[in-house]
């Protein structure tokens, strides 16, 4: 590639900032992978990797995580992370967008 100039990667380059405002290539991901957002998303909280490909069931259970499926499919929200952001608002921004799940969990 160095040979060349790096025209491949020039190339590809180019060609994503048609389709993406920003990205990346921090590791081998993005060799093959690369996060996406909503266009009208000004964060990447509402990406996602393309392509993405789905894990199974069955793949979950053969890693020993199906039994943390509850834990890492929902929202892990605190009342201490809700603290630091909201600061003082915290019992408004529960109040209208939160369901507490435990006496320290929405």
């Amino acid at each position: 590639m160095k040979v060349d100039g790096y025209s491949w990667w020039k190339r590809r380059l180019r060609l994503l900032s048609n389709y993406f405002q920003a990205f990346r290539i921090d590791h081998v991901l993005g060799f093959f992978r690369i996060w996406t957002t909503p266009q009208h998303n000004y964060s990447g909280f509402l990406g996602h990797m393309e392509p993405c490909k789905p894990v199974t069931k069955v793949e979950l259970e053969q890693s020993g995580l199906i039994d943390h499926l509850d834990r890492l499919l929902r929202p892990y929200v605190t009342a201490n992370i809700l603290n630091e952001k909201f600061g003082g608002d915290t019992n408004v921004v529960v109040e209208h967008f939160f369901q507490s799940c435990s006496s320290d969990l929405y």
